[in-house]
């Protein structure tokens, strides 16, 4: 009888070892199928500037940039061309320390949900400084930034680069844009926590790179 209750107890276990495996996986495609679907609306709106003869700095060259945050960066050629220059950039919104009324935000090649979250790697992080007295709003879709690039070099720098006494439009010529409220879990979890404590230091380019300069 007990060796027949074990083989049950475990045969359940098994299958809700399966069963929770398949769930965590269906979720990751989800995921990630959501994210490339989000990176192919930024492309497509890349391309679409791009063929309006508009330049855009490359998402290409920013994530050449090597190094970590105790070592600092190490900036590839085709991106000190853009230093102290003004740059267009296409990319996705994600809060640093406000909200709502924006002065400055973190833009990133493709979307997450929470960067204390999902962590990327600092090469992918540009912190964008708005104009003076000029504040924007936490949208969904992709953004075109247009500003001046600096690029901060030396160790322990919070940044590797900025776009400053920047504006705002919608990536898409003509497009719209869409309010996006953050969760409260996650408005807290940034207002805990440092960037540097919790951006990664990976060295391998992201997927969905952006479009070249023509």
């Amino acid at each position: 009888m007990r060796k027949k209750l074990r083989r049950e107890l475990i045969t359940i276990g098994g299958v809700l070892i399966i069963v929770v495996g398949l769930v965590v996986a269906n979720a990751e495609l989800r995921r990630k199928g959501s994210k490339e679907r989000w990176i192919g609306i930024r492309q497509d709106s890349e391309a679409e500037r791009v063929e309006a003869g508009q330049q855009l700095l490359s998402w290409s060259d920013v994530c050449d940039t090597t190094g970590t945050y105790r070592s600092g960066p190490t900036f590839s050629n085709d991106l000190q061309v853009y230093r102290d220059k003004l740059v267009n950039l296409v990319g996705f919104m994600v809060p640093l320390e406000q909200f709502r009324q924006m002065t400055e935000f973190l833009l990133l090649p493709m979307p997450i949900q929470c960067y204390f979250c999902e962590s990327p790697p600092m090469r992918d992080v540009v912190l964008v400084k708005m104009r003076p007295e000029e504040a924007v709003e936490l949208v969904y879709e992709p953004i075109l930034v247009s500003g001046m690039l600096r690029l901060y070099e030396g160790e322990k720098v919070p940044f590797f680069y900025s776009i400053e006494e920047a504006g705002r439009e919608p990536g898409e010529m003509g497009g719209t844009l869409t309010r996006k409220e953050v969760p409260m879990e996650h408005m807290m979890d940034m207002q805990s926590n440092k960037y540097e404590d919790v951006l990664l230091e990976g060295e391998k380019p992201p997927t969905g790179e952006g479009v070249q300069n023509p």
